[in-house]
């Protein structure tokens, strides 16, 4: 259930972004951006983790697996997504 809702609202955010300009260069922007370029899995796992404020412990049970693997893929998720701000980074001429 809780994994659902995350899903639907996460897909109804990347909509209404993907609805505005997205080549606005503000952080929050890029953010939201960059984070609907990433994969719904790795997306419902950041939102339940940093959203829902769900533990690693909690995660395990949600995703049947160790805990030691909810770290490893929150660790993959957070660079995914460090690469993604990066590839959406203004050129330095660019910057203000």
């Amino acid at each position: 259930m809780l994994y659902a809702r995350a899903r639907d609202a996460l897909l109804d955010f990347c909509k209404q972004r993907a609805s505005t300009d997205t080549h606005d260069q503000q952080p929050m922007n890029r953010f939201h951006s960059a984070l609907c370029r990433l994969p719904m899995d790795t997306r419902i796992l950041l939102d339940l983790r940093y959203v829902e404020q769900m533990s690693t412990h909690e995660l395990s049970i949600l995703y049947r697996v160790q805990r030691n693997m909810i770290r490893t893929l929150l660790r993959e998720a957070r660079r995914t997504l460090d690469e993604q701000l990066a590839r959406s980074e203004p050129p330095p001429s660019a910057r203000p």
